[in-house]
């Protein structure tokens, strides 16, 4: 048993110094197509006036997609 024990503190120690050189990055961040365009946020609102108001509170350069649904002509 304890041999077993060492082998796998080998093992783990081996996966946290592999872990060490290659880091899994921090935070998945999708970007649009153009690297140079600003990274994607998904918000919905009900309304386009409330999208606009939104971007208008941001600090960082956004797109604004709006779909307005009107329920009462079906």
């Amino acid at each position: 048993m304890k041999r077993k024990w060492k082998e796998r503190l080998k093992e783990v120690e081996e996966r946290s110094s592999q872990y060490k050189r290659s880091p899994l990055c921090p935070q998945y961040r999708p970007q649009l197509s153009k690297p140079w365009q600003p990274s994607s946020v998904w918000k919905i609102f009900h309304r386009q006036a409330s999208a606009f108001n939104y971007v208008k509170t941001c600090k960082e350069d956004v797109h604004v997609f709006a779909l307005e649904k009107n329920t009462k002509d079906g």
